[in-house]
């Protein structure tokens, strides 16, 4: 990779075990001038949430479905805890990291994921395939969504 290279890495929330190296990798290339953006999982610590919570779990079509007490829960593990920890743990590797989130900062938008029901129509018709606030992004690239979000964090050369 080239400095000034931007590198877009998907983990999982998992990444903060005691034996995972991908934090420390994504350190190395920033101090060698490439600039990571950081996309996180968090379905295990999500999982482990609801059942203490007492929430059932619920998967159409293997994605889960988002009603208020899970989408409640998700906020809550995403945003504070695994987010935060994982810019924390970025920071104390050396590495120079902001946590974006829904709640200080949005920088993803979507739309509601609609599922082909049983019999191949669109979903909408079929309350039980709807998934709540499950969504995808929206295809306009980052900066085109927050011009002003991607220049300042990249002028900062943040790992977000």
């Amino acid at each position: 990779m080239n400095r000034s290279d931007i590198l877009v890495a998907k983990i999982g929330g998992s990444t903060l075990g005691a034996h995972d190296t991908t934090l420390e990798d994504i350190v190395a290339l920033q101090r060698r001038g490439v600039r990571p953006v950081v996309v996180h999982g968090g379905g295990a610590a999500i999982s482990r949430a609801m059942v203490g919570a007492g929430v059932e779990a619920r998967f159409i079509h293997g994605r889960r479905y988002t009603d208020d007490a899970t989408l409640e829960i998700v906020e809550r593990v995403l945003a504070g805890d695994v987010n935060r920890r994982l810019a924390a743990r970025i920071n104390e590797l050396g590495g120079v990291a902001e946590p974006l989130n829904f709640g200080t900062t949005n920088v993803l938008f979507g739309r509601r994921i609609r599922l082909p029901g049983e019999d191949g129509d669109p979903m909408g018709a079929q309350p039980i395939h709807r998934l709540g606030g499950v969504g995808v992004k929206k295809h306009a690239p980052f900066p085109a969504q927050r011009p002003d979000l991607g220049d300042r964090l990249d002028d900062a050369g943040l790992v977000v």
